[in-house]
């Protein structure tokens, strides 16, 4: 494990899967399952500048998990030293946080990873801290997919958990507008963006940003809302379980274009049906 004061792009923060893969973590997986990308996460020392309500990396959190697991950091030279000899992996990816010098570290990673490792990387980009021209700088450095986290379902909802109201610098526009860039740099299937059910949108406002992206050639990852331990929201209730898999079932139909976002039906609550 790294000193706390090393930092990205010499070390790297990897997912508790990740770290188990490698043999840097101990402990088996349920049946014998194995873990197909590699997840890197960028880290410094005065941590992630952002405030989203939900993260357990917020720099108000109390915690120090992501999406409720830890991630441990490494040097990023031994990490991808022992990625080569792991047969299992099918890509890697970085994802940034909210630092100035993410963006740049970014950069670094991707051409380190490309040189080295035989594997597709994808980038899960951080709007907040990219300029004009940075999606076609990551797709020159190797990149073959770009993500963006846009997490909640609407503007209002997107502004109270990760923007203004919890002081942080993430806003709206900037993330669709990054998306927007990808469609174009990326092209279609080569772009996308993740978004988290149960953060207080309707089940019909969450299918309505999956068919959007869809409509624009990306597709959704679609993540479930439980509470990070030392977050803002870690006393709030969890998505049903309902919510989750419906909203799952809309997202294949319509990124697999089985199904248009529009011929969804809803009840009086807005729920799908």
């Amino acid at each position: 494990m790294c000193r706390q004061d090393e930092q990205s792009p010499d070390a790297v923060r990897l997912s508790l899967a990740a770290a188990m893969m490698l043999g840097l973590r101990s402990g088996r997986f349920y049946r014998d399952a194995e873990l197909h990308c590699l997840n890197l996460l960028l880290t410094y020392p005065d941590g992630c500048r952002a405030a989203c309500a939900y993260c357990g990396l917020a720099a108000d959190s109390r915690g120090d998990t992501f999406i409720r697991v830890d991630w441990p950091s490494y040097d990023t030279g031994e990490v991808i030293a022992r990625a080569r000899d792991c047969r299992a992996f099918e890509r890697a990816c970085v994802s940034m946080i909210t630092h100035p010098r993410a963006m740049a570290d970014s950069l670094e990673l991707v051409k380190e990873l490309r040189s080295r490792l035989e594997l597709p990387v994808s980038v899960l980009v951080n709007p907040s801290v990219m300029n004009e021209g940075d999606v076609d700088a990551l797709a020159g450095a190797g990149a073959d997919m770009v993500t963006v986290a846009i997490d909640a379902a609407t503007e209002e909802l997107f502004d109270d958990l990760r923007g203004r109201g919890v002081g942080g610098p993430h806003r709206w526009q900037r993330f669709w507008q990054v998306l927007e860039e990808a469609a174009l740099v990326m092209g279609p299937g080569r772009f996308g963006c993740h978004l988290i059910a149960g953060l207080g949108e309707s089940e019909r406002e969450l299918v309505n940003v999956i068919d959007r992206v869809h409509r624009l050639g990306g597709r959704t990852h679609l993540f479930s809302f439980r509470p990070e331990k030392g977050s803002r929201l870690e006393g709030a209730e969890p998505c049903p379980a309902g919510t989750f898999r419906r909203a799952q079932l809309a997202r294949y139909l319509i990124d697999h274009d089985l199904a248009a976002g529009e011929a969804m039906e809803y009840d009086e609550h807005d729920r799908l049906v």
